[in-house]
């Protein structure tokens, strides 16, 4: 039988809970980082959270990643780390058999990868959509200096450049064109929607909705690359032929920005039809992708979109644009509709879904089984065991 495995993994931005757990709800970066560290956990190996922060080095503990260590930074979070958080780093790492790092603009990184190759540890570098080609068109001089400078000499030394998709290996490999591209799906915890609770919870939420009306969402972080003022325009279309849907845009984003959506659908005579209830988790988020009948996010960029997931493990099919690195894998659960760039398309693709409702929810309801199968925590983790046992020192037993 072989030996259990000791893996550290970083993510500097991650955020503790009152300084003592790692928050469970947390999106993005943080939530595949919480999540796979938990399954290393549950299936038996030893783990250890690094995060950085202004503060000295604490070790705290979480009930979902094990051990979680906060290394010192010279500056906020996220920043260079100072000579007592290195020091702490190096006691993590002795005897690790892997560093999983994660966010290739993290400084931090960077001194963590050097750090690792002077005591012999294998890192493995996930970039989460960083070098994709949406990403490197925004802010492009300094993300190109920073490469140049470092970042693919940290690249093209990592044992292994992990990629959820062959989508995302396919657009960032041409910046480390000497590097290992693995890909290894996401793990995502899907348990939450083994068993489902209705759309109670949910209706519980939006009083002020209608909900006999055609209903549609989209969850997650509200930022200006996922497009939601298309659905917010597409909606009001819909409208205007007669279609009246109640939609929600739920999730954390910046208050001027959720402003100026919210200012958007009451110009276009649909604000009394659309909910902004913020961020949601639990038992309500479950009940909320149920409560749909279409999950649309009509992004620009989207690495993996876990959300995705989620709304088809609920049973709700999805709306999504090739933008989305897995739309592929998407587009084979069969309950899965993608959209281009052009005028009206979103219109179009929506209304003709919405016309039968019932036939909506079979669709769901037969991709259900199977995204839960195929992305059960259980199946994902086991690749990644594979991975670092790859990479490690000692694979013996």
């Amino acid at each position: 039988m072989a030996r259990p495995l000791r893996i550290c993994q970083y993510f500097g931005a991650l955020r503790p809970d009152q300084g003592t757990n790692l928050l469970p709800n947390q999106g993005g970066v943080a939530r595949a980082v919480i999540d796979l560290s938990e399954a290393l956990r549950r299936a038996g190996h030893e783990v250890s959270v690094l995060r950085s922060g202004p503060r000295p080095a604490i070790t705290m503990r979480s009930e979902a990643a094990g051990r979680a260590l906060m290394l010192e930074t010279s500056l906020p979070a996220g920043g260079l780390l100072s000579r007592r958080g290195l020091q702490a780093a190096q006691l993590a790492l002795e005897g690790a058999d892997a560093l999983h790092l994660h966010e290739v603009w993290d400084p931090g990184c960077l001194q963590l990868a050097r750090l690792a190759r002077q005591i012999d540890v294998p890192y493995v570098m996930s970039c989460h959509g960083s070098l994709d080609d949406y990403s490197m068109g925004r802010g492009t001089l300094k993300k190109r200096t920073y490469l140049a400078l470092a970042g693919r000499r940290m690249l093209q030394r990592a044992a292994a450049v992990h990629c959820p998709a062959a989508a995302e290996r396919r657009q960032s490999m041409k910046w480390y064109p000497k590097g290992r591209p693995v890909v290894v799906p996401l793990l995502m915890d899907l348990a939450a929607f083994v068993e489902l609770p209705g759309d109670g919870p949910a209706i519980a939420l939006l009083p002020a909705l209608d909900h006999d009306l055609p209903r549609l969402l989209v969850l997650g972080r509200i930022h200006e690359k996922k497009g939601i003022e298309r659905l917010i325009d597409a909606a009001t279309d819909l409208a205007q032929d007669g279609m009246v849907c109640s939609t929600v845009v739920a999730g954390p984003g910046d208050p001027e920005y959720v402003a100026s959506l919210r200012r958007r659908a009451v110009s276009r005579g649909i604000g009394n039809h659309v909910a902004f209830p913020g961020p949601v988790s639990g038992t309500t988020k479950v009940s909320l992708f149920q409560w749909a009948d279409l999950f649309v996010l009509p992004t620009h960029e989207e690495n993996w979109g876990i959300v995705l997931f989620e709304a088809l493990a609920a049973g709700t099919p999805v709306v999504t644009t090739r933008g989305v690195d897995v739309w592929q894998e998407l587009e084979q659960t069969g309950a899965a509709t993608l959209i281009g760039a052009g005028p009206g398309e979103l219109t179009t693709t929506m209304r003709r879904l919405l016309l039968d409702r019932g036939e909506l929810r079979q669709v769901g309801a037969a991709a259900r089984p199977k995204v839960l199968q195929q992305h059960s925590r259980e199946q994902a983790v086991g690749r990644y065991i594979d991975l670092y046992r790859d990479l490690a020192r000692d694979t013996t037993a």
